[in-house]
């Protein structure tokens, strides 16, 4: 009897650490890189040199970044998108882009309520007006900004010039 105790405390145990098993494995896909990781994480996989600068815009789904050269004649860039029920962020897109090169490049992905627009700024974009607010941006300076996906934001040069968007399809 007490031989049929241990066999059925060890079947128990058996069955435990297979349901733990098996619930690890599905939360596996559903956890991505914490926000604090992400440039670090785009750096590794994009095989990214630290000496490259970072533009980056961050919101609650979608993280958006640029790295360039010094001299700005190379560029990566990197899209992280937050799942629904899931923790972090998991990459989406990323590489070089000749639209990035010449245009404000925006990116939307389903079921994320953000879009990303990322430039190497050949425009000299100077402002970016968004709900009646100017955000100054350096016109010298590629950029990453993220706004609500039914937002229209306008990106201005000095001289008042409206530049011209890209939609990734």
């Amino acid at each position: 009897m007490k031989h049929f105790k241990h066999v059925k405390l060890l079947q128990i145990f058996i069955i435990g650490i297979f349901l733990l098993g098996v619930v690890f494995l599905s939360l596996i896909d559903n956890i991505g890189v914490s926000k604090n990781n992400v440039e670090a994480d785009a750096r590794k996989s994009e095989k990214i040199d630290d000496s490259w600068q970072v533009s980056k815009c961050i919101s609650d789904d979608i993280i958006a970044m640029i790295f360039y050269s010094e001299n700005k004649k190379e560029h990566k860039f990197s899209i992280y998108i937050k799942r629904p029920n899931s923790w972090g962020y998991f990459f989406r897109i990323g590489g070089s882009d000749t639209g990035i090169e010449e245009f404000i490049r925006c990116y939307e992905f389903d079921n994320i309520a953000s879009r990303a627009f990322i430039s190497m700024n050949s425009a000299k974009v100077s402002k970016v007006i968004f709900n009646e607010e100017v955000i100054k941006i350096d016109e010298n300076k590629p950029f990453a900004m993220v706004f609500p996906i039914n937002s229209a934001p306008k990106f201005y040069n000095d001289d008042g010039e409206v530049s011209v968007i890209m939609n990734y399809n």
